[in-house]
């Protein structure tokens, strides 16, 4: 039911898709309040992307985009503590799952606040994993620490 709901919200929270209203409106429908779809979403964010049909990825690309599409607005607790210690645990895993990481710094940047000084050595370290295996990874990173 998850990957069905994720690969609907994809397009849903996508400008390119589905125009600039209709993804802005679901994008705060999502990130507006603590739901279901949010828990569900951040709670698919930690698995392991290969684990029950890639959830984790697509649960990170509509993040992503509900975050783009808000410019990094939600309240601040759902931000505290639902979605920063899954963006660093995505960081420290970069290695490993590279768009996954990728996906978690777009939201990073969407937020527009500089990274703290323990985030910005694991964004580096993310830049350097990008250098060697993932250029989308390498160039996100770069923008996250051009943050000030």
């Amino acid at each position: 039911a998850h990957n069905l709901a994720y690969q609907t919200l994809v397009p849903l929270t996508d400008p390119k898709k589905m125009g600039f209203r209709t993804a802005k409106t679901v994008a705060q429908a999502i990130l507006g309040q603590s739901n279901v779809v949010l828990d569900a979403l951040l709670k698919d964010a930690d698995l392991e992307p290969d684990v029950c049909f890639d959830l984790a990825p697509l649960a990170w690309t509509v993040l992503s985009n509900a975050f783009g599409m808000t410019k990094g607005a939600c309240q601040e607790q759902i931000w505290q503590e639902g979605v920063l210690p899954r963006i660093s645990k995505a960081l420290e895993s970069a290695s490993k799952h590279p768009r996954s990481a990728q996906l978690a710094l777009e939201i990073l940047s969407s937020k527009g606040d500089a990274p703290s000084v323990d985030l910005r050595s694991v964004i580096e370290s993310c830049q350097q994993v990008g250098h060697d295996i993932h250029a989308g990874l390498e160039q996100q990173a770069a923008k996250c620490l051009q943050i000030r």
